[in-house]
């Protein structure tokens, strides 16, 4: 039953009421995979997060969640993701810098029964990334049964320093998200819900040596804040942030992430003995009330908003061969770009006062429209984007694309730990930030990418925009990153598209008419005449986007099409 799931019942603002024998389950670690070619399957499945008792979930490759997946940076890698859902879907690479036709938003689907294999360079520094769909308008719904999964990257700088980096045994990885399960254990779609899960595991506990030990924190909530705390207020250290790393740990009792954020933090168990337990912990009560997860939020019956609870009981073993024993004193340079290097200043204001305001959460008074492209960057600029969120709701805000460094935080310098690379940063009710960024390495005239709040449940209500990275014209070079097919043309078209099709054989060819969302809505044989051109009468279609597949004797190609205005 559902009463059987939760973390906390009957708790008074700023006490923590759990016993020991509440944590049973040990904490899932997903499977890592450490290569440079991928293969995740999209599965509609089950899961057992109490033994014994089957929830419908999601999952790549598994039963929740997916694996782990290990890139080193310069390598470059193929990804092959095939969906086995009853519905389209879409994987996003949340905060790798990759071109923008492999990024994975929502003009990028995966339809049932298909297979999308963009490959691209790993050019992210090493740091903790992760992935999860980004459906236009069905992301939460997604991601709330169970797609979503890690990205470690590494690197050669990171490679020397002397940290933990055992994966599931001294660096551990940390997928915490909110869920609220129905009396038949089926997980309800809640924006801020009533129990918490970590790797997929419930009421998990983790045993953790007696040495220095790494944990890679990502917020895969729809919409809820945590502040992450230890039951005994011991102090932490903050090693990196969404991007990679700082240059020195910042000592914390406390940190705040919110959705889509990662922080890698060191905890010093050294001075522990094997038998001592304590709880990794949500300092609730210190969330404003207008706060996801704060105590005056409107979807406020959750048992954990406003108050203080436990996530997951740690045991400490005794210490292992080669452990690390001690705090780094620095770790790696961070060199922000000069504010003197910026092209322009783009204002950016969220908009939106409460969790449920159908239609009135914006950015500058603007809701998502996959026909329009609200910003135009070239390649190479250096930008400074000022961010204001004139709700009482906090935003978290999200760039693809690119990584940024804090400027300022309401004109004050930021956080030690908000100092390097971030591509999520969170603004509560009136606050403001300045960032820079880089717009660098890849262009597309016809994909764009996206930025938007990272609270699930108001991307999906349309709190996102886009933009085009294209190439400056007064530089004549162009490094447009093409689509692995060349494009149909013209696109956008009001009447037909014209679509380069390479086929040696003069066996007829099946093709298939998709609209946005996954629905076949024309399907046909195309028989090749020689030319090398099929075209495709759009004419009676309706404005919107659309997606062509060609099933070819050598196999699938597939093409973006945009259907246009008269």
């Amino acid at each position: 039953m559902k009463k059987t799931l939760l973390l906390v019942s009957g708790i008074l603002a700023g006490a923590v009421v759990s016993t020991a024998q509440n944590f049973n389950h040990a904490l899932a670690i997903p499977p890592m995979i450490s290569d440079d070619t991928f293969h995740l399957e999209i599965i509609d499945t089950t899961h057992q997060f109490n033994s014994g008792i089957f929830t419908q979930t999601f999952a790549y490759n598994g039963t929740y969640l997916g694996p782990t997946l290990e890139m080193h940076k310069w390598d470059t890698v193929q990804m092959y993701v095939t969906n086995h859902m009853n519905d389209s879907s879409s994987v996003h690479w949340h905060g790798l810098h990759v071109p923008a036709a492999a990024d994975g938003g929502p003009h990028t689907l995966v339809y049932q029964d298909s297979t999308w294999s963009p490959s691209f360079r790993v050019l992210n520094n090493a740091s903790t990334c992760w992935y999860h769909p980004h459906m236009h308008e069905a992301t939460m719904p997604q991601v709330n049964k169970g797609l979503a999964g890690l990205i470690i990257v590494r690197d050669s700088a990171e490679n020397q320093l002397a940290l933990p980096r055992t994966y599931g045994v001294d660096d551990i990885p940390l997928i915490v998200q909110d869920r609220t399960f129905d009396g038949s254990n089926q997980i309800v779609y809640d924006a801020l819900a009533d129990s918490v899960v970590i790797n997929g595991t419930i009421r998990p506990y983790l045993n953790a040596p007696a040495q220095v030990v790494r944990m890679r924190l990502l917020n895969g909530a729809n919409a809820r804040a945590f502040v992450i705390a230890f039951s005994d207020n011991r102090p932490f250290y903050v090693i990196a942030s969404d991007g990679g790393m700082i240059s020195a740990p910042d000592t914390v009792t406390s940190l705040k992430i919110t959705n889509g954020e990662r922080y890698e933090i060191l905890v010093d168990f050294t001075n522990d003995n094997p038998g001592d337990s304590l709880y990794l912990i949500c300092k609730g009560s210190a969330l404003a009330p207008a706060e996801p997860g704060g105590s005056g939020m409107q979807s406020g019956t959750s048992p954990l908003n406003g108050v203080d609870y436990n996530m997951m009981s740690i045991h400490i073993t005794p210490q292992l061969p080669g452990a690390i024993t001690t705090i780094p004193t620095t770790l790696l340079p961070v060199t922000p770009w000069s504010s003197s290097t910026s092209v322009r200043t783009r204002n950016k204001t969220m908009m939106g006062q409460g969790m449920y305001d159908m239609g009135a959460m914006s950015i500058n008074g603007l809701t998502y429209d996959m026909m329009v492209i609200n910003d135009t960057i070239y390649k190479d600029d250096v930008e400074i984007w000022h961010i204001s969120n004139t709700s009482v709701i906090s935003h978290p805000f999200h760039i693809h694309d690119v990584q940024f460094y804090i400027l300022n935080r309401n004109g004050n310098p930021p956080e030690g730990y908000e100092s390097g690379l971030k591509d999520v940063i969170y603004l509560k009710g009136g606050e403001s930030v300045d960032f820079i960024a880089k717009f660098e390495d890849f262009t597309d005239t016809m994909i764009p990418y996206m930025y938007h709040c990272h609270n699930l449940h108001h991307e999906d209500m349309g709190m996102m925009l886009q933009f085009l990275v294209i190439e400056n014209p007064s530089t004549g070079i162009s490094t447009t990153s093409a689509p692995v097919n060349a494009p149909a043309f013209p696109n956008p078209s009001a009447t037909c598209w014209n679509v380069p099709v390479s086929q040696s054989s003069s066996a007829p060819t099946q093709w298939n008419l998709y609209d946005n969302a996954g629905k076949l809505i024309q399907s046909g044989n195309y028989v090749s005449n020689g030319t090398g051109i099929f075209t495709l009468d759009g004419s009676e279609l309706e404005q919107g986007v659309y997606h062509l597949e060609m099933l070819l004797p050598d196999g699938q190609v597939h093409f973006h099409l945009i259907r246009s205005g008269q």
